[in-house]
């Protein structure tokens, strides 16, 4: 009944009358029907261009090795594996990866296309209290995925609290790599780590008019929301029948507090 066709110097659509019995009116209708057709069409595209541009159809999570990338010693060597993949079903994409290191120390290649997947080595900042972060984009025929790495040297510092029995004691962790001291109830236990994970402790004191001492090993469970200390170990309390001992664990709830400076 109509032939539709594009005239491109005018960048619009037209219909040509095909049939006496059609009216003036209906060609309007159908005019205004491809019109509309043709900018879905293009809105169309432009959304898909869109989304391959700002990464809605590529995921992009680089991991590193080691993975913990806060609160680290100064020099850390990391290896770092950025894999993009289709968000559509989740195969790898191709293309390349650039990575961009901002601040310290050292990133291996920088700001170099690499093949995906693609692997990095990143030196981390050299002093304490320093921070640095690498920016990934990914490129390919499936789109644009970008992504961000952050890393720093800073001092975490812990409140810790807690105990067992009787016994409660509140402190002040400035770092897990020095000792540090928890006390309360008339009680002084030290921690001496052998690790940032754990060590060996000794208390002594006074409870209730009986002296009271012990010692034993301890772990560390801790992140930046917080974590546990758990010590365990005889502990013995002199009394006029004697010294009594007995194995017991203390546990201590650590809280993220400001760093000692």
């Amino acid at each position: 009944f109509f032939n539709s066709s594009t005239n491109p110097s005018a960048n619009k659509n037209t219909v040509k009358r095909s049939s006496s019995q059609a009216t003036q009116q209906d060609l309007q209708v159908a005019t205004s029907e491809a019109n509309f057709a043709r900018t879905a069409a293009l809105v169309t595209q432009f959304q898909g261009a869109a989304g391959m541009n700002t990464g809605r159809c590529v995921t992009l999570n680089p991991t590193s090795t080691p993975s913990k990338r806060s609160g680290i010693k100064p020099g850390t060597s990391f290896e770092v594996f950025a894999a993009p993949r289709s968000k559509l079903d989740g195969t790898p994409t191709g293309g390349t990866v650039m990575a961009t290191l901002s601040s310290g120390s050292s990133l291996d290649p920088a700001a170099t296309k690499v093949k995906a997947d693609a692997k990095f080595a990143y030196v981390g900042p050299a002093e304490k209290n320093q921070k640095a972060s690498i920016a990934f984009e990914a490129r390919s025929k499936r789109g644009i995925g970008k992504a961000m790495l952050e890393f720093d040297t800073s001092n975490r510092a812990y409140a810790a609290a807690g105990g067992a029995d009787a016994y409660h004691g509140t402190g002040t962790i400035c770092s897990f790599s020095a000792p540090f001291t928890i006390s309360g109830s008339g009680v002084t236990n030290t921690f001496t780590p052998t690790s940032e994970t754990g060590g060996t402790y000794s208390y002594t004191g006074n409870m209730s008019g009986f002296a009271v001492f012990g010692h034993g090993t301890y772990t560390v469970s801790a992140d930046e929301k917080g974590g546990t200390l758990t010590a365990t170990g005889p502990g013995s309390v002199k009394t006029p029948m004697g010294v009594q001992t007995r194995n017991g664990t203390e546990v201590y709830k650590l809280t993220p507090a400001e760093p000692c400076g």
